[in-house]
This record gives C-alpha cells, sequence and structure tokens, in this order.
C-alpha cells in the first residue's frame, strides 16, 4: 500500500484551494522578495490583502503667502502592481476563473520576479492543472535567486515526487531543513520519502524527533511504525501502531491498515510465559 494511500505524507499544497496554498507557503518563511531578487525586509508581505500605503508629498505654500494641502500622489511602484495583480489572481481564482488568475499572476512576475507569493501561487495553479513541468521551472528560477527558501523548495519537493524523482525531492529537502523544532512538518515529510527510498533507520530517526515535538499526530506514530517494522523491531512498531490508536484521527484506510498490522504482530510476537510463583516456604 502507497504511502499516500496511508496518509503518511500530506497531500500536495495544489491540491487545497489556491489562496489557502499560496498563504501557507509563504508563511513558511520571511518576507517576500523585492524585484530585484533579494528578499525584503519590511513586514509586508505578498498575502497581506491590505494596499501599500501611497506616499504623499507635504503641503506647498502659494507666492502670496497662503498655503494649501497640495498633495501629489507618486504613480504606483512595479511591485505595488504586482501586489494588486496578486490579489486579483486570488479573488479570481476564488471564483473558479483559473484561466483569468493564471494571467493575472503572470503579469505579477513580469512586474515584480522576486514576488514569492506570486511565483507560489502560479506555481500552484500550474501544479493543479497536471502542468508539472512548468510548475517546476518557475520555482527553479525563484530557487536560484533564493538557494534557501524553504517554502519554494518545500513546493518543488512536492511536484518532484509527483515527477516520480523522490531521490531529487531528498536532496531538496535536506539541503534547506531548518532544524526540527522550528519546522517539524518539513522533517516529517523527509522522513516519508526516506521511508520510499528504503531508508527505514533514518526515517525512524527522523520520526522520533518531531514526535519529541508533538506528540499528537498519529500519522507520525504510523509512520514510526512502519519504519521500525521494515527494520525487524516488532515489539516497538507495534507500540508506535497502538500509540497512533490512542490519538485517533486517521483517516479510514490508514486505521484499518493500523489494526491489520497491530493484529499481525500480535500473532507473530512469541507468547511470554509469565514466570511461576515463588512456592511458599515449606510447601510440597
Amino acid at each position: 500500500m502507497v504511502l499516500e494511500q496511508l496518509g503518511i505524507w500530506e497531500p500536495p499544497f495544489y491540491t487545497t484551494s489556491l489562496l489557502v496554498a499560496a498563504l501557507l507557503l509563504v508563511s513558511l518563511s520571511p518576507g517576500p522578495a523585492s524585484s530585484q531578487g533579494e528578499v525584503r525586509t519590511d513586514p509586508a508581505g505578498p498575502e497581506e490583502l491590505a494596499e501599500a500605503p501611497v506616499e504623499k508629498v507635504p503641503w506647498a505654500t502659494l507666492p502670496d503667502g497662503g498655503g494649501v494641502f497640495e498633495k501629489q500622489v507618486h504613480p504606483p511602484t512595479p511591485w505595488q502592481l504586482a501586489e494588486r495583480a496578486y490579489r486579483e489572481a486570488l479573488r479570481l481564482e476564488a471564483g473558479g476563473e483559473e484561466e483569468a488568475a493564471r494571467q493575472q499572476l503572470g503579469e505579477a512576475l513580469d512586474l515584480a520576479p522576486g514576488h514569492r507569493g506570486a511565483r507560489l501561487a502560479l506555481a500552484t495553479l500550474l501544479a493543479r492543472r497536471g502542468q508539472l513541468g512548468e510548475a517546476k521551472q518557475l520555482l527553479e528560477l525563484g530557487l536560484e535567486a533564493e538557494p534557501g527558501q524553504v517554502s519554494l523548495a518545500r513546493l518543488q519537493a512536492r511536484i518532484l515526487v509527483e515527477m516520480d524523482d523522490v531521490e531529487q525531492a531528498v536532496a531538496l529537502l535536506e539541503r534547506v531543513a531548518p532544524p526540527p523544532p522550528a519546522d517539524p512538518d518539513h522533517h516529517a515529510f523527509l522522513a516519508a520519502l526516506y521511508q520510499r527510498q528504503g531508508r527505514h533507520d533514518r526515517a525512524a530517526q527522523l520520526y522520533r524527533q518531531v514526535l519529541r515535538l508533538d506528540r499528537r499526530r498519529a500519522t507520525w506514530w504510523m509512520g514510526l511504525g512502519i519504519s521500525l517494522e521494515a527494520q525487524g523491531r516488532s515489539e516497538e512498531a507495534l507500540a508506535a501502531y497502538r500509540g497512533t490508536q490512542r490519538i485517533g484521527g486517521l483517516d479510514p484506510t490508514s486505521r484499518r491498515f493500523v489494526e491489520e498490522r497491530i493484529e499481525g504482530l500480535v500473532g507473530a510476537l512469541p507468547v511470554k510465559i509469565p514466570a511461576a510463583a515463588p512456592r511458599s516456604p515449606g510447601a510440597g
């Protein structure tokens, strides 16, 4: 039974709403990059829906000494125009107008190639439409400008998995991996891919690490059980599967799988005969 059927690795972001997908991915990392490719440090991010303030000059004094508040509005910057196109794209996609959304996202990237939100959203939309090669190329361009950017790398890894290139996906996730406490989901995803490669010792190690950070994730307990069982560590695997049952919340397919593995392991483990009670003095 393949891992995605068991829920061991989360489905790609592009199976969700484009708005939800883009906001989740952008939230994984610092603010967006500018149109020149460097990372912006201002608090505004591409996911914000508020307009950037329009810059105005102070009021000017007339020659006769009178004063008026004469406001001169500067033309919007390419970044501001890209931001507007990005927000419009999210609105269009939410209304089911995917092609119009795609055009708006393309326009946003033409105006500001460093707009990370637009790049993630467009890659998400392309992947959802089955255009995995185009989505991969789009993300590669982003990673050239921001090599360590986790949100770009995470989506790229999911697309690589869909393209059956697990080896490259693993290498990418390893390269950008933050410390486990900062992003346990990243390491759980990596553990699931180690399982696909048959590297069950490494997968089990990672699952143990993330479970120390959050013991309430049933799919992580199941992943740990699978890797322990693959190494022949049946008693430990049984304990992990039972941990999954204690937490609950699995989908029906995964729940049946866990029940079957518990039944199989219980039947295969040797029966432990309890030691005989000590005989009382003078008995027999």
